[in-house]
């Protein structure tokens, strides 16, 4: 019993100890090294996958900044220069008054509404609000039938033929210009009166464009009131910087004064500006420029019709900036014109311009200055298209007997 009591005893723990000795399966699972490389490699990738959105970010929010700043550049040059549907801008300038780098004054056409006309007769005088600026484009009178008064935008204006009764304008603060309309107005008709005014008592129909950078904003000053240009809410996004440069009629650039602003002499010869802008986010900043032609300016063509014993009131001497003849029609062998300047006080200058033909083409073939009538002082021949005018301020050859005024 004994014996086999130990061997079974023997037995048991040999199997135990067989259990013992049998090698381990392998187990699953990550040693701390794998883990290490994981994480590392997780740490890579998502590293990668944040800088490609914030790459994508930046890049959108910059396209977005972009697009946004050129659309405030393209949206101011646009209302500086062409104005808009209500007001006028730097293109439609008639005269230049002031210009300096950050600033511009200029006297837009003046638009003067007549309303309640129904019966007005072609005697009727019309008188105008403002004084006429002498020697500027005589005044323009358009109607708009009553069908068309309600809706302002499709309204359509036909020009009608009037007569202009030029005051004496012997107080500048007291207008006594006038119209009357040639033929009878048609019955419910608006008519309006279109003009160039004298802003020497009246400063409020000049117009000024101008940067305040205490406000870091564009003023528009005209008729008795200020407004910011662009007129639109820019939401996140502003002017910086509004700058102004002045050329001739040669595109050559008009220099300023240690003032910063364009000599009062020089300032009729400007018939382009070039306009400077900046725009700018919390991020980004960005400059755009346009090139504006002055379409009225004094050099470019606009005048005054003369016919045969038109008499014009024109300013002094020293006020003139640009007398010059052009545009002469008609002519044939033999024809000749006779102006004359007759002063409040003094001796009358005149001018004898004789015309021409020559292979089709209108020809000035001489002029002679007399000072007074009948006392030649210089003639000279040129054979000078029509095309081309004759400037009354640059005649002769040493500045002597032209059409300003000289110190001595």
């Amino acid at each position: 019993m004994e014996l086999k009591e130990v061997y079974g005893v023997n037995r048991v723990k040999g199997v135990e100890r067989n259990k013992l000795n049998k090698p381990k399966e392998p187990q699953s699972g990550l040693t701390l090294i794998e883990l290490l490389i994981a994480v590392i490699i997780s740490s890579i990738l998502i590293g990668t996958v944040v800088l490609t959105f914030k790459t994508g970010f930046a890049v959108y929010h910059f396209s977005q900044d972009e697009v946004f700043l050129q659309r405030i550049l393209d949206e101011t040059l646009e209302e500086i220069s062409t104005g808009g549907f209500k007001t006028y801008g730097v293109r439609d300038s008639l005269e230049i008054l002031e210009a300096s780098v950050n600033s511009i004054t200029f006297v837009p056409l003046w638009v003067e509404n007549v309303r309640k006309i129904t019966k007005l007769k072609p005697d009727t005088v019309i008188p105008l609000k403002y004084p006429f600026k002498p020697g500027s484009s005589l005044p323009i009178a358009e109607i708009c039938l009553k069908n068309n008064l309600q809706d302002t935008i499709s309204q359509k204006w036909s020009v009608v033929p009037i007569a202009f009764i030029l005051g004496s304008h012997k107080d500048p603060c007291k207008p006594d210009d006038a119209i009357t309309l040639s033929d009878p107005a048609p019955s419910g008709a608006e008519l309006r009166v279109l003009y160039q005014p004298d802003p020497t008592c009246f400063p409020h129909t000049a117009m000024t464009l101008k940067w305040d950078k205490n406000k870091r904003s564009l003023l528009r000053i005209y008729e008795e009131q200020s407004t910011t240009v662009p007129e639109q809410n820019l939401q996140g996004g502003r002017l910086s910087s509004v700058k102004f440069q002045y050329f001739d009629n040669t595109n050559t650039l008009i220099p300023f004064q240690t003032n910063g602003s364009v000599a009062d002499e020089l300032l009729a010869q400007i018939t382009a500006v070039k306009i400077i802008l900046e725009a700018q986010t919390e991020e980004k900043s960005k400059q755009g420029f346009c090139f504006v032609n002055l379409r009225n300016s004094r050099s470019s063509g606009a005048g005054t019709i003369i016919r045969e014993g038109t008499r014009l009131k024109i300013p002094d001497s020293r006020q003139i900036k640009v007398f010059s003849l052009t545009n002469i029609t008609g002519v044939e062998a033999g024809d000749c014109i006779d102006i004359e300047a007759r002063p409040e006080k003094g001796t009358v200058w005149k001018i004898h311009i004789e015309l021409g033909t020559k292979d089709g083409l209108s020809l000035i073939t001489k002029y002679t200055i007399a000072y007074p009538p009948g006392l030649t002082l210089y003639f000279e021949t040129i054979n000078l298209t029509t095309d081309l005018a004759l400037n009354f301020l640059t005649l002769g050859r040493n500045g002597l007997y032209d059409y300003d005024f000289d110190e001595d």
